[in-house]
C-alpha cells in the first residue's frame, strides 16, 4: 500500500493522506467437502484415536471454543436421545467418555 500511495501522490499530490492505512479482513472460505466425506473423515480420526466426539463438535461449531462446553452439549444430546428412547440415534460408532474427551 505504501508504494501505491507514493505513486498516486506523485501524479495527484495529496490525494491519499500520508497517514492513510489499509486493513484487510479475509473472509472464511466455505468448506467444499460434502457432509458425507466430512463425517467419514471425523469417524476415521475418532477410530484412530486422534480425535474424540468433542473434536468433531468443535470442528463443526466454530462458535464453541471451550472443550468443557462441547462436552456438556454432547452429554445433553445423549441424555435427550436416551429420554426419547433412541440411545444410539446419531451416535453410532462415536465413543464418548465424559471424563476423558
Amino acid at each position: 500500500f505504501e508504494i501505491v500511495k507514493r505513486v498516486v501522490n506523485t501524479h495527484a499530490p495529496n490525494l491519499v493522506p500520508e497517514t492513510a492505512t489499509i486493513r484487510v479482513d479475509f473472509a472464511e472460505t466455505p468448506e467444499t467437502t460434502d457432509i458425507t466425506a466430512r463425517l467419514s473423515n471425523y469417524e476415521t480420526r475418532i477410530a484412530m484415536g486422534i480425535w474424540s466426539a468433542v473434536d468433531a463438535l468443535l470442528a463443526d461449531n466454530p462458535d464453541i471454543r471451550d472443550r468443557e462446553v462441547a462436552m456438556t452439549i454432547l452429554q445433553e444430546r445423549r441424555d435427550e436421545a436416551v429420554a426419547l428412547g433412541k440411545e444410539n440415534a446419531g451416535f453410532r460408532s462415536i465413543p464418548f467418555d465424559g471424563e476423558n474427551p
